[in-house]
């Protein structure tokens, strides 16, 4: 500190006396009390203490601070977005039938008339239905024609006499052949006017008479 004030002296010293100090001038010791000091000097020594002691503590701040080495810099955590959930659809309320109304019977009626519904055909056990075709119809059994004797008085007295003395039976209706009043016939042949021989059997044959059909027998 004294040296401090000793070089304000020499200072204000050689401004009194007009030049600047130089190395080699002779330090001026200022033998004056600090009270006999003017107001500028104090002014100034007061400065002086204050800058040497803050910068006293600015070196003691320095040198107690720790060697800290500096904090990496931290990454900002990646936000992954998150997963689109499905959202599944809002079932729609299902529209019931109503249930039908039954109509009171009116008051006059004796009788309230309930309809049914049809029957469901029920398909027989083990059986299929689906593609099944109608059982054919049989087919009707020919009637034989009646014999010449059965035949009224009246109707066989118009019919020609026949005398029948043989036939030839054959699975091929075209070889049958038949021996009526001595002509060999076949079958479709003309025996007399109106009368002709339809068919020809093994024991008998079938004959038509003015659309008459009759049989006689051998």
């Amino acid at each position: 500190m004294s040296y401090i004030l000793d070089a304000l002296q020499r200072a204000d010293a050689e401004r009194a006396r007009g030049g600047v100090p130089t190395l080699h001038a002779r330090p001026i010791v200022n033998t004056a009390p600090l009270g006999r000091l003017g107001a500028p000097q104090r002014i100034g020594l007061f400065i002086a203490v204050v800058m040497l002691v803050l910068g006293v503590a600015a070196a003691a701040w320095w040198m107690l601070q720790p060697a800290s080495s500096p904090a990496p810099p931290t990454t900002p955590a990646a936000v992954m977005p998150a997963a689109a959930m499905p959202i599944a659809p809002t079932p729609q309320p299902v529209a019931m039938p109503a249930a039908p109304v039954a109509q009171p019977a009116p008051a006059d009626a004796p009788y309230a008339m309930a309809v049914l519904p049809a029957p469901t055909p029920v398909a027989s056990k083990g059986k299929s239905t689906a593609g099944a075709t109608a059982a054919p119809t049989p087919a009707p059994t020919p009637t034989l024609a009646p014999l010449l004797s059965e035949l009224p008085e009246a109707m066989r007295r118009q019919i020609p006499s026949m005398a029948i003395a043989g036939a030839v039976d054959s699975n091929n209706p075209a070889q049958r052949l038949l021996l009526v009043n001595g002509q060999v016939l076949n079958q479709g042949s003309q025996v007399a006017t109106d009368l002709m021989l339809v068919e020809i059997n093994s024991h008998n044959s079938e004959f038509n008479f003015r659309g008459t059909r009759f049989r006689m027998a051998y």
